[in-house]
């Protein structure tokens, strides 16, 4: 089928020429920051600033945003660089985040005939990474011949690459040369020369495993037959997660360990992760142990068998007590977003009741953090109907006001339409904010919740009334955090009043990426939430904003 020109990031030239700089897979209605995203902002400071944007993130909102800005079809920035090409740095953040499937299908749409090499290095690490050796393959003729692999990161690559590709096509004599000439030139990769040998020749030859298994390295131990070591799963390169949960040749729990890595920084979804539960072996004897505390030693076996439990109970209520049982085990946990990503359509298969208010507070917190609001409205709803007058409960109620006013009953705000605009006489201070006034007066763990939603309000767009700023000026101000650069914080506010959206949501990673959201200062999310703003991005705003404030709600004890 033919694309058009916005949705594949063709632009038009001489011979129909694609320029790489601007591929996308994303234009603005589905996902993409717009082509004119990079608009009034300089190249050199894209190059500066780029690189800061998070590899793997455990934050929602950053990953989102990173993956949106990373794969928008955009005009390049204005001004020339003297490094690799914008696209070879996006493809380089791409790989670091473990999105190596947008990489391949940006390859397969785009139709980046000749791309530079240092692109090129990118999208065959993608498509190692995804299992399409071929691809990768075809791509060595990209890839510059006589470098120094020894200063060359890219020769270094092209070299190993070779190698590869001539073992796995079965020209063993070729290879072997290929490997003498790497050792002369100088590639310092022993424990991948090593694995070559070992392919062609079944010699087994010393060599220390590196820190880190790459794609290219686990491509050829496959080939040596050479196994992950024990702590394997630990080692591998984000790219490589989703590949190594969804191989069914492995051990399943080598797969589960993969999958609920992968989980964490949001590179699958509920039915892979699912997925790699379900492909343990159980017996109904081990299923009805767990339901009753008689757990095998492995975490991840039992984790699969809680799954298959749930699974298997029919009753709503029995389903929900489970559910808890495993969600309070595993919160604050490695596998906290695996349990979420996998029970997702559990959870949603649980009627909000008013028998099952002690259920509530998990439901509202775990569907807060999959993005669903709706039905974390309604179990707060069951909450607030049972008069559950609890820390907790309030606390979950300012959440999802952040997400969404119309959430919580009685939230309308009144939101500034102007930063300009005139000066509005006092207002009263509106009713849904007296507990955060109660709250800054308590002290402690309270207070902190209130003031950082007093500022996150105030950076949505809210009027609040002096007496406000008052109350949290006599209680002692802000709670700690990591604080941004006041050179980063400055070129957001000025990036953002220009609308200078691509450079606003960089210099947001910028500002959160050292620290992450739950632990910076409120006055660094502040400035990043009222910037997103600005730009339009309202809803990241909101949804930056609650991460932040569910870091710091009470877990109800």
């Amino acid at each position: 089928a033919r694309h058009c020109e916005a949705e594949t990031g063709r632009e038009g030239g001489a011979h129909g020429k694609v320029y790489e700089e601007s591929v996308g897979l994303l234009e603005v209605r589905n996902g993409g920051l717009g082509t004119t995203m990079w608009s009034g902002t300089d190249r050199g400071v894209v190059d500066q600033l780029i690189v800061q944007v998070p590899g793997p993130t455990d934050s929602y909102v950053l990953g989102a945003l990173s993956r949106r800005l990373l794969l928008t079809s955009a005009r390049p920035p204005q001004g020339t660089s003297g490094g690799p090409s914008l696209l070879a740095l996006r493809l380089q953040r791409l790989n670091e985040a473990g999105r190596s499937d947008d990489i391949a299908r940006l390859y397969a749409r785009a139709g980046v005939s000749q791309p530079t090499p240092a692109a090129a290095m990118e999208f065959a690490l993608a498509m190692l990474a995804t299992g399409e050796r071929d691809a990768a393959c075809n791509l060595l003729g990209g890839l510059p011949v006589g470098g120094d692999p020894g200063t060359d990161p890219v020769a270094a690559f092209a070299l190993k690459l070779s190698i590869f590709c001539q073992i796995s096509g079965g020209m063993t004599a070729a290879a072997n040369l290929t490997v003498d000439l790497a050792r002369e030139q100088g590639l310092d990769a022993p424990f991948f020369l090593a694995l070559a040998v070992a392919a062609t020749d079944g010699l087994s030859l010393d060599a220390s495993e590196p820190r880190l298994f790459d794609p290219l390295t686990y491509r050829m131990m496959g080939l040596a037959q050479r196994a992950l070591p024990g702590d394997g799963v630990g080692r591998l390169v984000p790219a490589l997660l989703v590949p190594v949960a969804e191989d069914g040749a492995l051990d399943p729990e080598v797969r589960i360990a993969a999958a609920e890595r992968a989980a964490a920084l949001g590179l699958l979804d509920g039915d892979q992760m699912a997925a790699a539960y379900l492909a343990v072996a159980y017996t109904r004897e081990d299923v009805a142990g767990v339901r009753v505390g008689v757990e095998p030693a492995s975490p991840y076996r039992r984790r699969a068998l809680f799954h298959q439990a749930v699974l298997d109970e029919r009753v709503p209520a029995g389903r929900a007590d489970l559910l808890a049982m495993l969600f309070f085990r595993e919160k604050g946990g490695e596998a906290y977003a695996a349990t979420l990503a996998a029970h997702r359509g559990s959870l949603a298969s649980v009627p909000p009741s008013n028998v099952l208010t002690s259920f509530a507070p998990l439901a509202v917190r775990a569907f807060v953090e999959l993005g669903d609001r709706v039905r974390a409205g309604m179990w707060l709803s069951v909450l607030e109907g049972a008069a559950a007058d609890t820390q907790q409960v309030r606390e979950l109620q300012a959440v999802l006001r952040l997400i969404d006013p119309n959430t919580v009953a009685g939230a309308s705000l009144p939101l500034l339409a102007d930063a300009n605009a005139e000066a509005i006489p006092p207002a009263p201070i509106p009713s849904f904010l007296q507990p955060a006034l109660t709250d800054l007066a308590a002290g402690g763990a309270a207070r902190d919740f209130a003031a950082l939603e007093i500022v996150l309000l105030d950076a949505l767009g809210l009027q609040l009334p002096a007496a406000v700023w008052d109350a949290l000026l006599v209680s002692g101000g802000l709670p700690g955090g990591e604080v941004a650069p006041v050179a980063v914080t400055q070129r957001l506010n000025l990036a953002s009043d220009q609308k200078r959206v691509g450079e606003t949501v960089l210099l947001t990673m910028a500002a959160l990426s050292d620290s992450g959201v739950g632990q910076a200062h409120p006055q660094t999310l502040s400035e990043t939430v009222k910037a997103l703003r600005i730009v339009g991005l309202e809803q990241e705003a909101r949804r930056l904003a609650a991460e932040a404030l569910m870091a710091r709600v009470s877990d109800g004890t």
